[in-house]
This record gives C-alpha cells, structure tokens and sequence, in this order.
C-alpha cells in the first residue's frame, strides 16, 4: 500500500507542489498533472501529509531531518554530491567523450540588446550560485572540490555582420558546434561559457553551455528565470530583484551524505536489488551494426508530433485509468520495446528531479538521478493492466530514488563493473509545469527565440523524449547512429504511433497481440485507429476534402473515411501523387512516409487538426 511519503514524493515528481498555510493543505499543481486518483490520494492521507509537512518546517530538535539545509564551512574541501561523484568518474574513465556531459543552448535575440547588462547579469548568477565558481581536481585519484570566491567573467562578442550570407551561416554552424561540443575542464572555472555573435544589425545570437557536473533539467527552469529577471532589472538601471539563497548546493551534497548513509543506502539498495534482479536490463532491441567495443557520442534524432486526435485519446486513457501521462507514455514505450523483443521483464530508464527539500528548488545543481522502471509482461496481461502496473512501480522507484546506481553494478551481474546498467532511456518533459522552461528567456524589450540544439548527444542505444508544451505533443528519438540507420528508427517511430492507437482504441488488448516488430516489419496501413472496413462518409469539411482528391486520384466514386490506402490499390507512385495533389488544391504538407502512419482519410485529417 503507497504511503503518505510515497505519495508526497510522486507529487514532487509531478511538479505538484502541497504546502502549509494557517495550518490548512493547500496545493498548486500544473496543468493536467492532477488525476482523480491522485486528488482521492490526498484526500486519503491528508492528516499525514499535514504532519509530514510539519515536521518538514520544524525539525525534531538534534535530529537531521533535512528540513533546513544548515551552510557549512568554506574553509578547505567542499563535499561531492553522489551525483558529482559519479560524472567525475564517468570523466576518468571516458576522457575523449567527456563533451557528452555538456549542456548547450542558443537563442536568437532581435532588438536593441544591452550587453553590459546581459555580461552583469551572468556575473551575478555566477557569485550567487557558488556551484558556478566550483573547480574539481584529482589528489590520490581522489576528486577534491574547492570554491573560487569570486570571479570576473567577461562575455565575448564576434561580429559577423559584415560577412556574406553564406559565409556566416558556415561560420555560425561552425561556432556553435564548437561551443557546444569543447569538453569542459572541471579542474577550471568558472563551469559556464557564454558568447555573443552579432549577425546584423540589432540581430545577435546567444549561447550558453554548462555542464551536468553542475546542472540538470530542473535547473535550466532556475537559471533562466533568473537571467530573464537580473537582465530586466540591469537594464533598468535597478539592483538585483533576487532574494538571497539560504544555501547552496555544497551544503545540499553535505547533508544528502549524512542522511543517506545513516540508513537509506542499505534499505534503497536491497530494494534495488530485489526489484531488478530478475529484470532484463539490456533491451534486446535487433541492431543495424555491431556495437563499437568502446564508448560512442554518434547520436542522431528523429523528431516527430503526435496528431490531436492521439493526443486526446492518450490524455482520456490516462483520466480514465487514474494514471498520468507520463505513465501512459512510459508504458506505450515499454509497450513497443516487448513489441520488438518479446523480453518478459525489460527496464527502462527515465530521471528523477531528486529534490527533496524546499531549499533545493532555487538552487542550480546536478541533483537528477537515474532509476530504472521494471515491467513484467510474462502475464500476458491487457494495457490497462499495464498502466496499473507501471504506476506502481514507479511509486516504489520514486520512493527509492537516492540510490546512485553505480553502487549496483556489479551487484546484479558481473560484467557490469564498468558498463552502463541500462540502454533505453524514456523522459518527458512538462514545460508548463515550471515557469521558465527551456523555451523560457524573456529579456526586456526583445524579441527572443530558442534555437534547436546543435547536436543532440545521447549516451544510451535509444532514448525517446516526449514534450508536453501548449497543449501539444511531441517526441524525439535518440539514438545511437554507431548501431542504428535512419530508416530503423523512422520505422521504430511509425510502429510506436501504431502501438499508441492501438492500446488507446483498446486498452484491453492483450499485450501478446501486438505484432512483432522485429521479425516482420508491419505495414502501419493494417493498424488503422478504425478497426471496421464498413464504409463511413466524410464527418467534418476536412474529411470532405480530402475525399475528394483521393476520389480523383483512385478513379473510385465511394470512397470511405476509414479506407486504407493500400487496399485501396494505392503504391508508392501514386502516393507520390496524391501528396502533390493534396498539395497543390489543399495546401497539406504530408510526407511520404505519413501515409504509412496516416494511411486513412480520417487519421490524415486529424493529424493536420
């Protein structure tokens, strides 16, 4: 049965913050991340969430409850996080690749930039998060951190205005893949880079890059929030609008050291131990190449956006069972790996914030850690039971959450000592959830966009990435480019549309019915949302007009909205031109491969809604 703690940590999760206020509970949650089920929940354990979120504000007198960070000394070494920990061993271990732990973003800024303002306000945010000014050197192969006080940091700015087009464009390509991809030197600080291209005139382009020895997801929501703040107020001619931090991430690490170890360690990791010790950690997925024998940064992506009308059906399957939609889509993913592999007890990996106290959330810091979610599909049970099955497991792992995996390898099999522990990854990202995402840089009187990434960089065989953001949907595939083509995982993508309408138009399905990928792969025109051939005319004015140019197209009067193209007659030169027709009289854009995954007018319709 899940406890008041259990649940006070999946709320956490979610970005469902409770909270005292004369006593009473109150809660703010975002958009969508509370489910019947979870309200019931809070219902159910109010009294002991009170008393939780009590003894959070006023700890036991002599008892280190985590309730208040207490700042620690500053006079010699500062204390690694489990965390840090294990990035600076990763660094030791894989020098060459050690790039793979940057994080980088560019943004394009239109408008009278002030550039004092934006060099003073990244000075700030480097002497008010000490994690910035961090440097880490080795002492009998041992890491030891030390703090610079302070640091003067100067922003670079290249002109480029004055060069052709084309040369810019080369230029800046070339610039930030650079600044994205230079290997940080943790024995240096400060552990931030910043630079400035000036593209015309009043056009500048912004980049910013760090490194997971100091940062994570949680903190891009912090940092930017904090520049968009200190820039407007700099600007201005005013003084910073940030209140001071109480602490900092060092004395975070000191007091996460001295409560795991007086007794978590050993109940997480006998936790971890019996959970995972019959579990698949290596998804068996078929492999286009063999795998290199050393450690690979060649990671590629395949972007996608799911239709509303899947979208919607996701979001109703969720309500319905009482899960939330990380758990729908977590399980969907689990779905498609059983799908490819037929593996009765996979894992997979996705990221835990690992912010337990209230002090933590304005803090810039690595603080996320890995956990693995086990499923079991030997029952041959049904979607639905799935759900429920995922959703409590990921309530145990959450529980679980501090253990730093490393100290499983080994543990669970041998050969393990250095290698990953998985090699699918499954996160999703819930933008409206923090104010300030990674979209979110508001400077003064500009106009700011962010760019795609330079080059998206994965450590793991496949990683799929979902987004929530405006109501919307949308995924991308990571994957090791070493091992995988492009046309396997644009085949991996359209199956997992397949999957998802399957289990959304029958949660009951039998798990064990869906096809198997791996051995044949399954045309996406027999998975049709539909499931009956009997003729439907068109609903709505887009149906209507699709209808019509496939009526010209195929020469056939009665054509239905739950037709398949392929059944149909169509092939690949006449889907050529229905695409071109569709272009030209309804100005859709529907690639070639979207036939796979939309093979009826109904689906195509949707997907352009």
């Amino acid at each position: 049965m899940q406890s008041a703690q259990q649940l006070l940590t999946e709320l956490n999760r979610l970005d469902i913050k409770l909270s005292l206020a004369d006593g009473k509970l109150r809660c703010n949650a975002p958009k969508g991340a509370m489910t019947p089920a979870l309200r019931d929940s809070i219902k159910q354990f109010k009294p002991a969430l009170l008393q939780l979120l009590e003894n959070q504000r006023q700890p036991e007198s002599g008892a280190n409850t985590g309730g208040t960070l207490t700042p620690i000394a500053r006079n010699g070494e500062l204390p690694l996080s489990y965390s840090q920990e294990r990035i600076w061993l990763l660094s030791k271990l894989d020098p060459a690749n050690h790039f793979t732990g940057n994080i980088h973003f560019v943004f394009r800024i239109s408008g009278l930039l002030d550039i004092a303002a934006l060099e003073q306000a990244l000075n700030t945010l480097i002497q008010r998060h000490e994690v910035f000014r961090i440097r880490c050197a080795s002492v009998d192969n041992r890491p030891v951190q030390t703090a610079i006080p302070s640091i003067r940091f100067q922003l670079p700015l290249q002109d480029l205005s004055a060069l052709s087009p084309q040369t810019t464009e080369n230029t800046i390509t070339a610039i930030c893949e650079n600044h994205a991809l230079e290997p940080f030197d943790l024995t240096a600080a400060p552990l931030l880079r910043a630079q400035l291209l000036k593209t015309a005139d009043r056009q500048y382009l912004f980049l910013l890059a760090t490194h997971l020895y100091i940062f994570d997801g949680w903190s891009t929501a912090v940092l930017l929030r904090e520049l968009s703040a200190l820039y407007t107020a700099f600007q201005a001619g005013k003084p910073s609008p940030l209140p001071p931090l109480g602490a900092q991430y060092a004395d975070f690490a000191h007091w996460h050291h001295q409560w795991f170890e007086g007794g978590e360690a050993a109940r997480q990791s006998a936790w971890w131990l019996t959970k995972l010790r019959d579990a698949q950690l290596f998804t068996g997925l078929p492999l286009d190449r063999p795998r290199p024998s050393g450690a690979s940064a060649n990671s590629a992506s395949v972007e996608f956006t799911v239709p509303t009308f899947l979208t919607d059906a996701i979001r109703n399957l969720s309500q319905q069972v009482g899960v939330t939609l990380f758990i729908s889509l977590l399980a969907a993913f689990q779905s498609l790996l059983y799908a490819y592999t037929r593996q009765e007890k996979l894992a997979t990996g996705t990221i835990v914030s690992n912010r337990r106290l209230a002090e933590t959330e304005a803090m810039i810091g690595s603080f996320a850690n890995n956990i693995l979610i086990a499923s079991d599909f030997s029952s041959g049970m049904a979607f639905c039971k799935l759900l429920q099955q995922v959703a409590k497991t990921s309530r145990e792992a959450y529980a679980n959450q501090d253990l730093p995996f490393e100290r499983l390898l080994g543990k669970l099999n041998p050969s393990l000592t250095a290698n990953p522990l998985f090699r699918t990854m499954f996160v999703l990202h819930q933008h409206q959830s923090q104010p300030g995402s990674a979209a979110g840089l508001v400077l003064a009187d500009l106009q700011v966009e962010k760019l795609p990434d330079v080059k998206v960089l994965s450590k793991y065989d496949l990683e799929l990435v979902m987004v929530e953001h405006g109501g919307k949907l949308s995924g991308l595939f990571v994957y090791n480019a070493d091992i995988f083509e492009p046309a396997t995982i644009e085949a991996l993508r359209n199956n997992f549309f397949q999957v998802l309408k399957q289990v959304t138009a029958n949660p009951e399905l039998a798990l064990t019915e869906l096809p198997t990928f791996a051995t044949k792969p399954v045309s996406n025109s027999s998975l049709a949302i539909s499931g009956t051939q009997e003729y439907t005319a068109p609903r709505t004015p887009g149906e209507a007009a699709i209808t019509r140019v496939w009526q010209d197209v195929f020469g056939i009067e009665r054509i239905g909205v739950h037709d398949r193209f392929t059944e149909l007659g169509g092939h690949s030169l006449l889907a050529i031109r229905l695409l071109a027709v569709l272009k030209q009289e309804l100005d859709l854009d529907i690639r070639l491969g979207d036939m796979d995954t939309f093979p009826t007018i109904a689906e195509l319709a949707a997907s352009d809604s």
